[in-house]
């Protein structure tokens, strides 16, 4: 089973995670593919716009080896995606109501599954912040910057979202990634349980294959998180639940 979640408010102009769950609801183990993004080939999207004809995105195409992972039953993989841009363009181009549909490839010998239609809703930018950070991103260079990880093509548009908006989606981002090209030194971005547990979505959605910064900072995160006292019960659950969602492994399915 496949579905689609999308974190609101969805603001035209602005970043927007797409979590991606895949489920094993059946009574024996299954292996499929762990490329949980719309870089690798295994994942596809179809937008249905206010007044467009259906588009199907795939974002850009990176030749990577085929990563698996193996589900035991009402177990799952959780992955989180940036659908600000693609290869094709925004995947929202004006603000208005759409619906998203996202296919998933389990292996290159299986059928696609796709996920049902989920409804999105796309206001324009509302406060200084979202005005502020969506006039930064009417830059192709940037919305690709931050939606690929990747720091150097937009450094001062970067550093002026981390600054000026920090409280906005693309102001985390880009303060993740700002963090994850830091030496090793002044890389202090995971400092409490709570805050660090609210940047799990964001480092799933940076962790492309065309950047190195979202592994660096999945890998901070691995091995910071558990030098933070974690309290037990629910909180270690949790914990252990983000874990295995930055690193890609299976958790059980709610």
């Amino acid at each position: 089973m496949v579905t689609l979640d999308v974190q609101e408010p969805v603001i035209f102009g602005l970043s927007v995670l797409g979590t991606l769950r895949v489920t094993n609801r059946g009574a024996t183990s299954v292996t499929i593919s762990s490329r949980l993004n719309l870089m690798e080939g295994d994942v596809r999207l179809t937008v249905f716009g206010p007044d467009t004809s259906p588009r199907e995105l795939r974002g850009w195409q990176a030749d990577t080896i085929l990563r698996q992972a193996t589900l035991a039953p009402n177990e799952q993989l959780v992955g989180s995606m940036n659908l600000l841009q693609t290869e094709a363009g925004p995947v929202f181009p004006t603000p208005g109501r759409y619906q998203l549909q996202a296919e998933f490839s389990p292996s290159p010998r299986d059928a696609p599954v796709t996920s049902p239609r989920i409804d999105v809703d796309v206001r324009s930018p509302q406060t200084d912040a979202e005005r502020g950070a969506a006039e930064l991103l009417a830059n192709e260079v940037v919305r690709q910057s931050i939606v690929l990880a990747q720091s150097d093509a937009a450094p001062n548009e970067i550093a002026q979202l981390a600054k000026k908006f920090p409280e906005t989606l693309d102001g985390k981002l880009a303060r993740l990634i700002l963090a994850g090209t830091s030496d090793a030194a002044n890389r202090t971005h995971f400092t409490s349980l709570d805050s660090s547990l609210l940047d799990v979505p964001l480092i799933s959605a940076l962790r492309t294959p065309f950047s190195r910064v979202g592994r660096q900072l999945a890998e901070d995160f691995t091995r910071k998180i558990q030098t933070l006292n974690a309290k037990q019960g629910a909180q270690q659950a949790n914990l252990d639940s983000a874990l295995r969602i930055v690193e890609g492994k299976p958790m059980k399915a709610s």
